[in-house]
């Protein structure tokens, strides 16, 4: 609210100094939303440029407050269960490196969803899939297509076919070609 006296850090406080009274013990989450794109892209669509601009600022200098700001909870309330949720840090990361790699530092997961085709699902995002985590994606062959659902046992995938569906497929998530008679 833009006529609040206290600080962000001092509003969160006191939040958290309520909620440790009525609901003690109780997960405290920390969500790092998007940072507002306006300062980097005064247009819509963004450029690339400025595209690119906001998500170094997402991992840059938004993140370090974020991460400063949770710590600074964590100093005043030791022993409560208070974590940070890098949602914006981790699109970010997501969405300007290779796809198919995924985000190997925040793994393991317990979904991974493909919103788009594969031809087959990279070695690295099974590899960041929890045990008994679960996985979809729309697998091509062609222009026919299956959304299959995942589960990963013993450190394998077994995979079992939900519905028709078509989508383009992702850079990355390409069959490598190889010789067959």
């Amino acid at each position: 609210y833009w006529d609040e006296p206290r600080s962000p850090l001092e509003a969160t406080i006191d939040l958290i100094g309520d909620l440790q009274v009525s609901q003690p013990g109780a997960q405290i989450r920390i969500y790092e939303g998007w940072s507002d794109m306006g300062p980097y892209a005064p247009t819509f669509p963004p450029t690339a440029a400025s595209l690119a601009a906001w998500h170094a600022y997402n991992l840059g200098a938004y993140h370090t407050w974020y991460l400063s700001y949770t710590a600074a909870l964590q100093a005043a309330f030791p022993g409560a269960d208070i974590e940070l949720v890098p949602v914006s840090r981790i699109l970010s990361e997501l969405l300007t490196g290779p796809l198919a790699e995924g985000s190997a530092k925040n793994a393991p997961y317990d979904v991974i969803v493909a919103f788009a085709g594969v031809e087959e699902m990279p070695p690295a995002l099974i590899d960041q899939l929890k045990e008994g985590g679960r996985i979809m994606a729309v697998f091509m062959s062609g222009q026919l297509g299956e959304v299959r659902m995942g589960l990963k046992l013993r450190g394998e995938v077994s995979w079992r076919m939900e519905f028709n569906a078509t989508a383009p497929v992702l850079p990355g998530f390409a069959r490598a070609p190889s010789f067959e008679f």
